[in-house]
């Protein structure tokens, strides 16, 4: 197995990257973003890991935040109202 090198923290996210984190602030589980894309949850959970590190995130939450502040997600659903 190649080990590839991290991904640079500010480094754009790729197609693939994008793709995940819209299944992520869909809400959707691994599995079902796997099968969307026609991936195995593997490696949408890697998708996952390298988008969390360039975006510089903690968790999938604080990702789908910075992804919304960005630009990368649309626009943010208003405060204080139901999605």
């Amino acid at each position: 197995m190649t080990t590839l090198p991290p991904p640079r923290l500010g480094a754009p996210l790729s197609g693939r990257e994008l793709d995940v984190l819209a299944g992520i602030a869909r809400g959707l589980p691994y599995a079902h973003i796997g099968a969307e894309l026609g991936l195995v949850a593997d490696t949408v959970k890697t998708h996952a890991q390298r988008l969390r590190a360039k975006l510089g995130a903690r968790d999938n939450a604080h990702a789908v935040g910075i992804g919304f502040r960005l630009g990368l997600l649309g626009t943010a659903p208003a405060e204080g109202r139901a999605a």
